[in-house]
This record gives C-alpha cells, sequence and structure tokens, in this order.
C-alpha cells in the first residue's frame, strides 16, 4: 500500500473522523483513502470530467426528444449522491434502451 497519494501527494491514508458537535475527533485506528480521488467513479480531473460530459452527449443525442434534466431523472431517479460514473452508465444504457 503507497505511504503517498500520488495525486495530491499527502498521506495515501488518512484517519477518519467524526462530527461531535462543532469539532471533529479521529476515530481511532479506523482510515480511509485520500479523499483527493478515491472515492471510486466519481471525476475530479478537467480531462475525467470531459469524458463523463462527453458520453451524457453521447447518450442524448440517442434520445433527441428528451430535455437533459428528463434524461438524468429517467435514467438514474434521484441524483443528487449519484457518483460521476454510475450517472453516465445509469444514463448510456437508459438511451440505449429508450433510444434511436
Amino acid at each position: 500500500m503507497p505511504e503517498k497519494c500520488p495525486r495530491c501527494g499527502g498521506p495515501a491514508w488518512v484517519s477518519v473522523q467524526e462530527p461531535e458537535g462543532a469539532l471533529l475527533r479521529e476515530v481511532p485506528g479506523v482510515s480511509r483513502p485520500c479523499p483527493c480521488h478515491h472515492i471510486q467513479g466519481r471525476a475530479y480531473t478537467d480531462e475525467e470530467k470531459r469524458a463523463v460530459l462527453d458520453r451524457l452527449y453521447a447518450a442524448w443525442c440517442r434520445v433527441p426528444a428528451l430535455r437533459l434534466g428528463q434524461l438524468l431523472i429517467n435514467a438514474n431517479g434521484e441524483i443528487f449522491y449519484r457518483e460521476d460514473e454510475v450517472l453516465a452508465r445509469q444514463v448510456e444504457s437508459f438511451a440505449k434502451e429508450h433510444g434511436k
């Protein structure tokens, strides 16, 4: 397991902190990957974001009768907490099934 994060140079694993009132405290013995990029399916870099947008655009072109909001909601339902990769994959699947 690497000691440094390859993207930000910080520690690869950081202590989990838990809210307690207005202060955060460490949870002893519990750690998680560096938050800068280890959340699976999240687009962080400009290139990753562009790739997700390109996939959404290509899917949208398959169902031109839908507005973008309709496509996103019809394919995913609630999208607020959806990770980028999952959102793109579900939109592509919906467009493939319902599009031309």
